[in-house]
């Protein structure tokens, strides 16, 4: 019987992946780090800007040959907790459809810039283990938002003296992009019970939570998270983002939730919803153990970013997390016996 249902579930799994929509977009198209450059006060920035003010600027990147190009781009603030704690505030970029035309982003009418939290020498370290994040996310599901790494010359004017930045960032895509390439629809300010969202979806989403250490999220009230809904077939997936509360990334301001019983952001807790058949658990749990060396690969590749230490402690997490799949002992205590009634 057991057989029989992971039969099933494969089927929908290889059903899902084939379903999606391709749509490219140049900016996402390769991994190389974009290097661009952008001047702009953070004081106006904050004072001038909501969920629907943006200001003028103008973002500068490198095209191929070492020249240089620039676009025309509004901005404004974004975010809830990183916009009341950090010195740099998350950023949304507009950009219209006459200025992208032909350019590195025609295929994108809007995107998040994520920056830095602090003036620190963290800084950079913390926005490479969050992009890491969506990096390994993506090998576990087909629903992710496209990121691209960027160095980000920065100057921060004022009326007394700019101050100039060198900065680590990623571009996120916009969700109604994601949404796009996957013919669906993203279902807006709206409660949502997690049993309603796709099993093995939604399993391979809380299971991807516990691997970074994130409580920072929920699917009811779309925390952190998007709900998009797909037609052919039916279905509604969650998409995650915003990690740096995570113990992968173990930020110096990330705070313990009271709400649970912890006393170390990188102590790992399962949230995921209970399900009367464990089935999916294990289906998940063995892709996840399957694409063990691809997350290696991953922190592999971004190492020269780090420092040795600070790499030595991420992989040893991340191993963590896979003894733990590896045993069935606990698996069953710490992921079937911890999650969500």
């Amino acid at each position: 019987m057991k057989s029989l249902f992971t039969s099933i579930i494969l089927c929908f799994a290889f059903s899902s992946s084939q379903a999606q929509v391709t749509y490219s977009s140049d900016l996402f198209a390769t991994q190389d780090v974009l290097k661009i450059r952008m001047r702009l006060s953070f004081k106006e920035l904050k004072k001038e800007t909501d969920d629907s003010t943006y200001i003028d600027n103008v973002i500068q990147y490198e095209v191929a040959g070492g020249e240089w190009d620039s676009i025309q781009i509004e901005l404004r603030k974004r975010g809830h907790y990183r916009l009341d704690h950090c010195y740099f505030p998350p950023l949304k970029v507009a950009i219209k459809k006459k200025a992208r035309k032909g350019t590195l982003f025609e295929d994108n009418k809007k995107l998040k810039l994520v920056l830095p939290c602090k003036k620190s020498n963290e800084n950079n370290s913390l926005i490479i283990k969050e992009f890491l994040c969506y990096k390994i996310y993506e090998q576990m599901t087909p629903y992710t938002f496209n990121t691209r790494l960027v160095s980000i010359d920065l100057v921060e004017t004022s009326k007394k003296n700019d101050l100039q930045y060198n900065l680590m960032g990623f571009f996120i895509e916009d969700d109604k992009r994601v949404a796009k390439r996957h013919g669906a629809q993203i279902l807006k300010d709206v409660e949502y019970h997690p049993a309603r969202l796709h099993d093995t979806t939604a399993v391979r989403y809380a299971l991807f939570q516990y691997l970074i250490a994130n409580l920072d999220w929920s699917t009811t009230v779309q925390h952190n998270t998007k709900i998009m809904q797909t037609m052919q077939p039916y279905r509604n997936i969650p998409l995650a983002y915003d990690f740096d509360q995570s113990g992968f990334v173990n930020a110096s301001y990330a705070f313990i939730n009271s709400n649970f019983d912890i006393k170390d952001v990188r102590e790992r807790l399962y949230r995921g919803l209970c399900r009367e058949d464990n089935s999916v658990l294990y289906f998940v749990r063995d892709e996840y153990l399957e694409k063990q060396d691809l997350v290696f690969e991953i922190l592999d590749d971004y190492k020269s970013y780090l420092k040795e230490y600070d790499f030595n402690s991420l992989k040893k997490f991340v191993e963590e997390f896979y003894l733990i799949l590896q045993d069935d002992k606990l698996f069953e205590r710490k992921v079937l016996d911890d999650c969500r009634g």
